[in-house]
């Protein structure tokens, strides 16, 4: 098998990684195997190219960009990217913006007794743009609303069910949140003024 390999890689070599044999027909050469066992060589057709040597495809936008004249004037490279942020900085400004909005959330929405309807409609005012303040603030009021609207009929009906007796034993965060009906009363009456 040795003599074979010897014989079929004698040619001259046309390019790397082909070799012309003493038949006269291309060849990939043999290698050798992790084991020590060598692999015979094989016969490719005349206009082969190896898969490591064919060039990379380029779409027609590539091609065209590399062919383009350079006319003045046609396509201003930017000078300077340190003027537009990244898109890793944009990612990070926005998650930022997330998590604080679902802070704020989280906060009204876990004790609602500890911060005074004033002080979080004051907050969403400071929050809101001065350009497209009103259909902002009109969404997001309307939003508190329905929120504020399905809290009080949550009340209502935890109300009921403690005088009638369906619920014998409340637990200390449903006496709370009964506790809490006028507050949401007064901000629901609060944004309705609005």
């Amino acid at each position: 098998m040795a003599a074979s390999n010897n014989s079929a890689l004698k040619g001259l070599s046309e390019r790397s990684g082909v070799f012309r044999g003493e038949d006269g027909l291309l060849y990939i050469p043999g290698t050798k195997r992790s084991d020590g066992s060598y692999r015979k060589p094989i016969r490719v057709k005349e206009g082969y190219i190896p898969q490591d040597e064919q060039p990379a495809y380029e779409n027609k936008g590539v091609k065209w960009q590399k062919e383009r004249p350079a006319c003045p004037g046609l396509y201003v490279e930017p000078t300077s990217t340190e003027d537009a942020p990244t898109g890793n900085e944009r990612n990070r400004k926005k998650k930022e913006a997330r998590k604080k909005a679902a802070e704020r959330k989280l906060i009204v929405e876990s004790d609602p007794s500890s911060i005074s309807a004033s002080h979080s409609l004051s907050d969403g005012v400071k929050g809101m743009d001065i350009t497209d303040s009103e259909p902002k603030g009109v969404v997001e009021a309307a939003k508190r609303l329905k929120n504020l609207r399905k809290r009080l009929a949550q009340i209502n009906s935890l109300k009921e069910k403690i005088d009638s007796g369906e619920l014998k034993n409340p637990d200390p965060d449903q006496v709370r949140k009964v506790g809490r009906r006028q507050e949401v009363l007064d901000e629901i009456s609060e944004l309705e003024s609005l």
